[in-house]
C-alpha cells in the first residue's frame, strides 16, 4: 500500500509529460516541426553535446564506484531559520503539517562536502531505492559540475528537498499577478562558504536543482554587479524602469539547466536496459537531444504566449522594436518574481541554442562557467539584443500565439494541463 502511494505522484509527473507531449502534437505540431527544422547542429555543436554526454557517462560510472562511501546514518541537519522562513508561507504550512525528514545522505566529491535531506509525506513509506534514484541524479550532476566550478564556492553544500505535491499553475484571474507561489520552486545563495539550497516542490525538482547549483557553485554571474545589464534589458524590451531586478543571470542558469536536464533525461532513457557502460555504443545521442530540445523550445514559446495573454500583451510587443511595443510593455507588464528572465529571455536563447553554443565556445571557452567580466556580461546582452527581433524567432513566436489563441478560444474548459501549467519544462521521468 505504501509503495503504491509513493508511486502515485511519480506516475502523475510522467503523465504530465505524456499529456504535454500529446498536447503539443495535437495543437502545436506545426510549431514543433518548424522548430525542429530550424534547430540544426553543426559538427562542432554536436561535439559539444557528445562531449558532455561523455561527462555524464563518467559521472554515472563514478556513482557506482563511490556510492558505497555515502553515509546515511547521521542525523539530518536543520536548515537555518532565516533561510527556511524565505519559503512561501503556504508551502511552509504544507511542510510543517504533512511532512517530515525521510532520509539524509552525506558524501564528498573532490573535497566538497555535500548533505542532502529529503522531506516527504508523513503518511507514506518510501523504499531505499526511491531515495537512491533521486540521489543518483544529484550525485551525477554534482560530479560533473565540480569539474567546472570554483573550489571556493560552496565547499559545504546543504540541500533540502521538500517534496510537496503543489504544482505551478497560472492564476485563475488576470487580476492576480504571477508571483512566487505560481512560478518558483527553490532558492539558494551565490558562492558562499556554506550554502543551503531549499527546493520546495517535487514538480521539476531535478531541473530546478541543476538551476540552483549554477548559483551556489558560482557558474553563473550572480556574484557580479549586473545592474547595468538589467537596465539595458529593460530598455531593449521597454520594461518599466521601476520594475524589480531583471536578474539577467537567471536566464543563463535556466537555459543551461534545461539543456543539461534534457541531456540527462535522454541519457537515463537510453541506459534503462543497457547500463551506463554501454551508453556510448548506443549512438545518436546528439540527435535524441535535438528532438527533445525541440519539445522544450516549443513548450517555452507556449508558456511565453500564455504569460503575455495574462497581461493582455501580444507577441509583437516583445519581438518588434517599436515605440508602440515598448509603450504596451511599459503600461501592462508586471511581475513580482523574475518571470522575464525565466521565460522570455530563456525562450529566446533556447530557440537560438545552436548559436548560443557557439557563443559559449567563444566567450566561455566551451565551459558552463560564465567568464566573469563586465565585457562578457555586455556580450551576453548584445546576443539577446541581436536575436530578439530576428525573422525566424519572431515568426515562430507569432505562430505559437496564433495556435494558442485558436486552441484557447476553441476549448470548452480552459482547465487542461497545457493551458493552466506554469512549468518551465515539460520533460520529467
Amino acid at each position: 500500500m505504501f509503495l503504491y502511494a509513493m508511486n502515485i505522484y511519480k506516475n502523475i509527473m510522467k503523465q504530465i509529460t505524456n499529456d504535454l507531449q500529446k498536447y503539443i502534437q495535437k495543437h502545436y505540431k506545426q510549431l514543433y516541426n518548424s522548430n525542429h527544422s530550424s534547430l540544426q547542429f553543426s559538427g562542432m555543436q554536436k561535439k559539444f553535446i557528445n562531449d558532455f554526454h561523455d561527462r555524464i557517462i563518467q559521472a554515472h560510472l563514478a556513482w557506482f564506484n563511490e556510492n558505497s562511501a555515502i553515509d546515511d546514518s547521521v542525523a539530518a541537519p536543520k536548515p537555518s531559520r532565516s533561510n527556511y522562513s524565505y519559503i512561501p508561507a503556504d508551502f511552509r504550512a504544507t511542510i510543517e503539517r504533512d511532512m517530515a525528514v525521510h532520509k539524509h545522505y552525506q558524501f564528498t566529491i573532490a573535497g566538497r562536502k555535500i548533505s542532502v535531506v529529503f522531506y516527504a509525506s508523513t503518511e507514506k513509506s518510501y523504499p531505499a531505492k526511491t531515495w537512491l534514484k533521486y540521489l543518483q541524479k544529484i550525485f551525477v550532476w554534482l560530479f560533473i559540475a565540480n569539474q567546472y566550478s570554483s573550489k571556493k564556492c560552496s565547499p559545504v553544500l546543504m540541500v533540502y528537498l521538500y517534496l510537496t505535491p503543489l504544482q505551478k499553475k497560472m492564476p485563475e484571474s488576470k487580476s492576480v499577478e504571477i508571483g512566487r507561489t505560481h512560478a518558483n520552486t527553490a532558492f539558494t545563495t551565490s558562492c558562499t562558504k556554506t550554502t543551503e539550497i531549499h527546493l520546495y516542490r517535487e514538480e521539476e525538482w531535478f531541473k530546478v536543482f541543476i538551476h540552483e547549483t549554477f548559483h551556489s557553485l558560482g557558474l553563473d554571474f550572480s556574484i557580479m554587479d549586473s545592474s547595468r545589464a538589467d537596465r539595458a534589458i529593460k530598455e531593449i524590451y521597454g520594461l518599466n524602469p521601476s520594475l524589480g531586478d531583471v536578474r539577467l543571470y537567471e536566464s543563463y542558469s535556466e537555459l543551461w539547466a534545461e539543456f543539461i536536464h534534457t541531456c540527462m533525461f535522454v541519457h537515463f532513457q537510453m541506459i534503462k536496459s543497457r547500463g551506463p557502460e554501454n551508453a556510448k555504443h548506443l549512438g545518436g545521442f546528439d540527435e535524441k537531444v535535438r528532438n527533445h530540445l525541440c519539445y522544450e523550445i516549443t513548450f517555452s514559446m507556449i508558456q511565453c504566449v500564455k504569460i503575455l495573454q495574462h497581461y493582455d500583451l501580444r507577441v509583437r510587443d516583445i519581438v518588434v522594436d517599436s515605440d508602440a511595443s515598448k509603450e504596451a510593455v511599459l503600461e501592462k507588464y508586471k511581475e513580482t518574481t523574475t518571470l522575464f528572465s525565466y521565460f522570455f529571455i530563456k525562450s529566446l536563447l533556447m530557440f537560438h541554442m545552436n548559436d548560443f553554443i557557439e557563443w559559449t565556445m567563444i566567450h566561455n571557452h566551451g565551459s558552463f562557467d560564465f567568464l566573469k567580466t563586465d565585457g562578457n556580461i555586455q556580450a551576453y546582452v548584445d546576443f539577446i539584443r541581436k536575436h530578439r527581433t530576428g525573422r525566424a524567432y519572431s515568426g515562430q513566436m507569432s505562430l505559437a500565439e496564433s495556435l494558442y489563441l485558436s486552441h484557447y478560444r476553441g476549448s470548452q474548459k480552459n482547465t487542461s494541463t497545457g493551458l493552466t501549467t506554469l512549468r518551465m519544462t515539460m520533460l520529467e521521468d
